[in-house]
């Protein structure tokens, strides 16, 4: 066979590839030691599983976080037009409905007859106690408070026992259209203000309220005030008047699809004042003023990138820790001698001496 030759110029071009990888070589700044100059040690072992279990567990807490929706608030002036605002109510009140008024009043003067969009129905004491042990279960998050949005109010449904029981409470439970502006909800004895009459004993305001919100009704969402209930002393001259003190925002929840559930959202302070004079006006006060702030709660994610770069900066450092501190237990003190070179201590005739001594002797 005839052998193959190259020319000068194929090899130019070979020596010029070669240095050019070589510039490349020079840089590499992850240097590699050979399997033979390694060793491998027992404690080394054993750290490697424990720095594996860490990352992996580290890694798991951090796939996990990013998975879980945050929320951003927004606080914007409210800048809408709405001139009307819905109030929603379920209360139920221990007295008969024959012997309870419930009236709405606002800012503007006006005092508003509900009758035509409230109802009212009789009611059981014993349905009261029912209510009485229910929990207060509040939503963790925008996702569950979009979803809960979309579901339809169940029929509330009676036990024979309840059915059976005398109705001695009287419901109230309905929507009402009013002005936007700061007013109040009453729920006192037949009557209005002083003119009332009744005596001292003869209602008890132990209630529960099933339902209170603002703006358009989401059944299924829970306020600060579902479910919640108050019990008032019984006896002759032993009544209470309860206070509620409402602020009312406008809320704007935004899911990371885009989804927007324009509510309300509020704040409540409850105060209870015993009656101890036929002077004073026992009843369910329930006041609302509405904030000029809005707030625009949107559900966020963490951006992939910031989530890889921290997941591996994470891991990059238990990586350099344990190398750090592997390097500590190698540690030897025997490493750090190193071998001086003896000093020649004598003098210019001493060495003068040496040297002739040195002479004979050879």
């Amino acid at each position: 066979m005839t052998p193959v030759t190259q020319s000068f110029g194929e090899k130019q071009l070979f020596n010029d590839n070669m240095g050019f990888l070589d510039t490349f070589r020079k840089m590499d700044m992850f240097t590699k030691v050979e399997a033979s100059h390694q060793n491998s040690t027992t404690h080394g072992g054993v750290m490697s599983i424990v720095v594996a279990a860490i990352i992996f567990f580290v890694s798991f807490l951090e796939i996990s976080e990013y998975f879980k929706y945050q929320e951003s608030h927004h606080f914007v002036v409210d800048n809408s037009i709405d001139h009307m605002l819905a109030i929603n109510f379920d209360i139920t009140v221990n007295s008969k409905c024959s012997a309870l008024s419930l009236d709405l009043t606002d800012l503007s003067g006006s005092f508003k007859n509900i009758k035509s969009t409230m109802k009212r129905e009789d009611a059981t004491q014993l349905g009261i106690n029912h209510h009485l042990s229910l929990k207060h279960k509040d939503q963790d998050h925008i996702h569950d408070i979009i979803r809960l949005s979309s579901k339809k109010i169940r029929p509330k449904r009676f036990s024979a026992e309840l059915k059976n029981t005398p109705k001695t409470a009287c419901r109230f439970y309905g929507t009402v259209l009013t002005n936007k502006v700061k007013g109040s909800i009453q729920i006192t004895g037949v009557g209005r203000g002083l003119f009332r009459t009744f005596a001292i004993g003869d209602n008890n305001f132990t209630h529960v309220i099933d339902e209170l919100s603002f703006g358009t009704f989401y059944p299924s969402l829970v306020n600060p005030l579902d479910n919640t209930y108050q019990v008032s002393e019984q006896g002759h001259f032993c009544m209470d008047s309860f206070l509620y003190s409402v602020s009312v925002i406008p809320t704007i929840y935004k899911g990371i699809d885009g989804t927007e559930l324009p509510t309300n959202q509020y704040s409540v302070h409850q105060q209870t004042v015993p009656i101890k004079t036929p002077f004073d006006n026992p009843g369910i006060f329930i006041s609302y003023d509405i904030e000029p702030i809005m707030v625009k709660v949107s559900e966020v994610r963490v951006p992939f990138t910031k989530f890889l770069i921290k997941l591996c900066s994470i891991i990059g450092g238990i990586f350099v820790t344990t190398g750090i501190f592997l390097r500590i237990l190698d540690f030897k003190p025997s490493s750090l001698k190193k071998t001086i070179p003896q000093k020649n201590n004598y003098g210019i005739i001493d060495s003068k001496v040496t040297a002739a001594s040195n002479a004979l002797i050879l």
